[in-house]
């Protein structure tokens, strides 16, 4: 696993901040200011849950917070599956497709 440069290796450290995208130089001794080029709202399966189910304490708290997200809703793939898993027991098959349709109509990426 590569090492993060340290403030003491002057030259590794500024090839590393220009490398990571820094918005201006970086000296020794000072934080680089990094902008993001995507930020994005990574979803656990938990509020992706709760908001599927209306049944759930958290059902309007979280569909809410995904319907009105300004930035991206990002599932991981591992997440799908346990999401698939719990929405098919608990749901029925209806759920995860209208969820799949979200991934489809590019609500959600994945």
């Amino acid at each position: 696993m590569a090492r993060l440069p340290t403030k003491t290796d002057t030259t590794l450290y500024r090839l590393w901040t220009v490398h990571t995208g820094a918005t201006r130089p970086c000296s020794p001794g000072r934080r680089p200011l990094l902008r993001a080029a995507l930020v994005a709202l990574i979803c656990d399966t938990d509020p992706l849950y709760a908001a599927m189910d209306q049944a759930d304490s958290d059902h309007v708290h979280c569909a809410q917070l995904l319907a009105e997200a300004a930035d991206a809703l990002v599932v991981p793939a591992p997440m799908l599956v346990e999401l698939d898993w719990l929405a098919g027991n608990r749901l029925g098959p209806v759920a995860m497709g209208a969820l799949l349709l979200d991934i489809e109509e590019g609500a959600l990426r994945v």
